[in-house]
């Protein structure tokens, strides 16, 4: 998982199972301490001296925890627990006293429409998705009352939905490009300046990798530039004019990290 921005980010978890914690300067990455938990395919949120947790698969027969945990900056500490059930390859994003968690998977529940909104203290239910889905090709790109969750997985198939939340309702927006469906892949931003980088698995089982990203401005999307490295399920920090696609596999562990910028042209 990946949290902050291009200059002052955080990554953490991931696999194999793993709890490490490492923030990046914006030329260099430290590693700090450890999350309590080891998990992958976890929800984040937050900011480099704020940040969040929660969720994701935490043993190797599948288990997925409903821990929470809060970084300051320097060390993790226990949150809310999520409540009754946690959710891993969800969509998450928003802040650490103002996170939202969408959709994803249990052992009980394959593809969820359920959202999940944290408030700094607890876990409350939110609103229901039109789809329920899992492996996202981007996270709740966004807060908690201006989302963003697109593509991902349900059954056997891709799907290329978008979808926009209000902080009460979900509503279908324009499909991102890609047929059937995207998935896996890296996003970020904000619901209205959005990137979602390396579109993926057209074919429903990672053997189609495509590398492109596509940008969205709140009510298109446009073709961006492609990854130099292509690779999924990496992590993705800023917005869609200054963004990091952090790690992957490609198709095995990954440790390249890019970033995108648009060039500013003096007069």
């Amino acid at each position: 998982g990946c949290f902050g921005t291009p200059t002052a980010g955080v990554t953490c978890g991931g696999r194999p199972l793993e709890n490490w914690t490492e923030e990046f300067n914006g030329s260099s990455w430290t590693a700090v301490n450890d999350m309590t938990q080891i998990r992958a395919q976890l929800g984040t949120a937050g900011t480099l001296t704020a940040g969040l947790a929660f969720g994701g698969v935490s043993s190797t027969g599948g288990a997925v925890t409903t821990l929470t945990e809060e970084y300051n900056g320097a060390t993790w500490t226990a949150g809310g627990a999520e409540s009754p059930v946690g959710f891993a390859a969800m969509s998450a994003g928003g802040t650490q006293t103002a996170a939202l968690g969408a959709g994803g998977y249990n052992p009980g529940t394959p593809h969820a429409s359920s959202s999940r909104e944290y408030n700094g203290a607890s876990w409350t239910a939110g609103g229901t998705m039109n789809q329920g889905r899992r492996d996202f090709a981007a996270g709740v790109m966004g807060t908690q009352t201006a989302g963003l969750a697109v593509g991902g997985r349900y059954g056997g198939s891709t799907t290329n939905i978008a979808e926009e939340y209000n902080g009460l309702t979900w509503t279908a927006v324009t499909a991102i490009p890609g047929s059937p469906g995207n998935r896996g892949s890296e996003g970020t931003g904000i619901q209205a300046t959005a990137k979602v980088i390396s579109t993926q698995s057209t074919s429903g089982d990672f053997t189609t990798v495509t590398g492109a990203s596509f940008d969205y401005d709140g009510s298109a999307w446009t073709a961006s530039a492609a990854l130099g490295t292509t690779r999924y399920f990496g992590g993705g920090i800023g917005q869609n004019t200054d963004a990091l696609c952090v790690a992957g596999y490609a198709p095995a562990n990954s440790t390249h990290v890019e970033e995108f910028a648009v060039a500013y042209i003096g007069a």
